[in-house]
């Protein structure tokens, strides 16, 4: 029973560790679980970093078009609220 107890501790608390190393720094505000391979991430660092992948957002219309503002813009809200 303690080699199962420690096995399942070991998993998250040694991925935390490195998690928190100068080198998983390209996962800063990511969303993870800790059984995914670290040797995967690692190999696509550059790929992770640069993109929205694995962020957590809140995205709906039209905030999820980069454009939005302009769009956005373009309502006259003095006629809709009459």
């Amino acid at each position: 029973m303690m080699l199962i107890t420690t096995l399942l501790v070991s998993l998250p608390a040694d991925f935390h560790v490195w998690l928190a190393s100068p080198e998983a720094s390209f996962l800063n505000g990511k969303y993870l679980w800790v059984n995914w391979d670290v040797d995967e991430l690692k190999a696509r660092s550059s790929e992770i970093e640069g993109s929205t992948e694995l962020n957590v957002q809140v995205v709906g219309w039209p905030f999820g078009n980069p454009d939005w503002m302009a769009s956005f813009g373009k309502v006259d809200f003095q006629a809709t609220s009459k």
